[in-house]
């Protein structure tokens, strides 16, 4: 597992957290670091690395936390070139996910390469 937070993070995991879990975390740009990831996890759709990944061939889950009002066209072409999994945030305002979707979701995103989504609504290398 790798972790890639943001570079403006303000409250990343304490120190050894990711490490427990047999990973590490990365503080180099997205850029330079992407090829190490073999599958993606996003927790939000605005952001730049999520939008260069989807124009790329490996496997994406977005976990869609209600953060965002999409157009039901477009969400629907996201969902045929990622899986999307639907989160929540409890009481406590901590982000949950189902964790059997999500191992579901991870194992079938590579199924999904459509470019609708891409095409349609990113202005990707142009």
């Amino acid at each position: 597992m790798l972790h890639k937070p943001h570079p403006g993070s303000v409250s990343l995991p304490r120190d050894g957290f990711t490490q427990a879990f047999g990973g590490r975390t990365l503080t180099e740009p997205f850029d330079q670091v992407m090829h190490l990831a073999d599958a993606f996890i996003f927790v939000t759709s605005q952001s730049t690395p999520f939008i260069s990944i989807l124009a790329e061939s490996k496997p994406v889950v977005f976990i869609d936390l209600g953060l965002f009002e999409w157009v039901p066209e477009a969400y629907e072409m996201l969902g045929r070139r990622c899986r999307i999994v639907r989160g929540r945030f409890d009481e406590d305002n901590r982000a949950q996910v189902d964790w059997d979707e999500l191992r579901n979701a991870i194992s079938e995103a590579g199924d999904l390469t459509d470019t609708a989504f891409a095409d349609n609504y990113l202005a990707l290398g142009s």
